[in-house]
């Protein structure tokens, strides 16, 4: 008796060869994928600190710890490690708003790295009121009372 051969189905070499330049290229666009995503995250990081640095400067100003005066490139100490060398350079400029009595404060942040582009830098825009005014307004206002409590004079 002879065997009979069945015919089955295989894959033929020129099918496993286009699988795996298949699969090949989709692991080689996804390793791409991945570093893209790991250096977008490192970016993603790093903008942060310097909107925090930013925010800080801002929220200093706004409670008083700090006058309100422009600062150009005050370094920025690392949170972690205050002995190496400083993080990041942020700026305060101030200019006079659209209204009377209204300040604009333009807070920016940029790494302390000469090859920085100017894309990296964060800048964060507050309105604020003059303290000029505020401190005007309330001498006025206490003079005004005390005149005219002191004007009064009759009996109640």
């Amino acid at each position: 008796m002879r065997r009979q051969r069945t015919k089955r189905r295989a894959f033929t070499l020129l099918e496993v060869i286009l699988a795996l330049a298949i699969l090949g290229l989709a692991l080689a666009t996804l390793g791409e994928a991945v570093g893209r995503s790991h250096q977008n995250a490192r970016r993603a990081a790093d903008q942060a600190e310097l909107c925090f640095a930013a925010a800080s400067l801002l929220d200093e100003v706004i409670v008083g710890s700090r006058q309100l005066v422009a600062v150009d490139s005050e370094p920025v100490a690392d949170p972690l490690d205050p002995t190496a060398p400083p993080v990041a350079l942020v700026s305060l400029r101030i200019e006079n708003g659209p209204l009377d009595g209204v300040l604009v404060l333009y807070a920016s942040a940029r790494p302390n790295d000469p090859l920085a582009s100017e894309l990296d830098t964060v800048q964060l825009v507050r309105w604020v009121i003059d303290p000029a005014l505020t401190e005007s307004a309330s001498t006025s206002s206490a003079g005004a009372s005390s005149t005219s409590s002191s004007g009064t004079g009759g009996t109640l």
